[in-house]
């Protein structure tokens, strides 16, 4: 982990300490690999006693940190949430429709109440209690008839949620 006497760039790796001992510091991964939390714990004891004895590792790792923590902080755009432009060019028709919907998943056998909020030529925006998957295949029964399609969004609202699907198909119902 520690390179003993090894120059680094931008390192001072031939500097001598006040009983005249090469410094010896760490890879730059490691000190990255500290900063992120995916050093393993056998090395974090000596690392952490070079940092606090060293100014050129301390920075290293504050700046490595400051990184990680700006890569992980959501844009503007991330904290607003998705742009919510229309992009249906098919007229959309309010409705409030009971439904019932089903996830074709053999691990589920579950049926939600669910409500049509509108309609489309391809597709439906519906109301659901709990999040859907994108790209989940579904089956919407109606009063009279029952729609094979597919998830293409679930957007929170409140406590329930917004899907949209696109039609692939539909069925009378029996």
């Amino acid at each position: 982990m520690i390179s003993s006497g090894a120059k680094q760039a931008g390192s001072t790796a031939g500097r001598k300490s006040k009983n005249r001992r090469p410094v010896a510091h760490p890879l730059d991964e490691h000190l990255e690999s500290y900063a992120f939390g995916r050093l393993p714990p056998d090395q974090v004891g000596l690392l952490e006693f070079h940092i606090s004895e060293c100014a050129i590792c301390k920075a290293k790792v504050a700046e490595a940190t400051r990184l990680a923590s700006e890569a992980i902080q959501p844009n503007s755009a991330q904290q607003n949430g998705p742009a919510r432009v229309e992009r249906r060019s098919a007229l959309r028709i309010p409705t409030d429709d009971p439904a019932s919907l089903k996830a074709l998943n053999p691990l589920s056998q579950s049926r939600l109440d669910i409500r049509i909020v509108d309609t489309s030529k391809h597709g439906f925006k519906v109301r659901v209690p709990e999040y859907v998957e994108p790209g989940t295949i579904v089956q919407i029964r109606l009063r009279n008839q029952i729609a094979l399609a597919e998830v293409r969004y679930c957007l929170s609202v409140g406590t329930e949620f917004h899907i949209g699907v696109e039609i692939q198909d539909v069925f009378p119902s029996s």
